[in-house]
């Protein structure tokens, strides 16, 4: 049986579903918006904040270890060789967290508060969310 040194298995632990997927298969991943995404082979699979959640099978949880065992199959020893042999490979690339409304800057042309209107208006957003 094999053994995983205790550090590595923290390590392991560590490594969060949208990371991990976003390294390793990142075509699975669809932006929902902001920062929510869904799995394109699991439709009703939700990842946001760290964490995942299956709404249609009530599960989830918050680390890619999880989600190899609960979703993909993999048993424990199994998912954790996984992950190791690929961070070995590729480690996997931490993504900076943007603070709330950074997106969200000012700029030279909008003078007044319709001009900002317009501006936010065709960034996406509907006028009544707006106003």
């Amino acid at each position: 049986m094999p053994y995983i040194p205790p550090d590595t298995l923290a390590k392991i632990k560590q490594i969060d579903p949208y990371t991990y997927l976003k390294t390793y298969t990142p075509s699975e991943l669809v932006r929902i918006s902001g920062n929510v995404y869904r799995m394109r082979s699991h439709e009703r699979l939700k990842i946001s904040n760290g964490k995942w959640m299956w709404w249609s099978r009530g599960i989830g949880g918050r680390s890619a270890l999880d989600y190899l065992i609960k979703v993909e199959g993999y048993s424990f020893l199994e998912a954790a060789e996984l992950i190791m042999s690929q961070a070995s490979l590729q480690p996997p690339q931490t993504v900076d967290k943007v603070s709330t409304g950074a997106w969200l800057q000012h700029h030279s042309f909008c003078q007044n508060t319709n001009s900002h209107i317009f501006y936010i208006g065709n960034s996406g957003s509907s006028r009544n969310s707006i106003l």
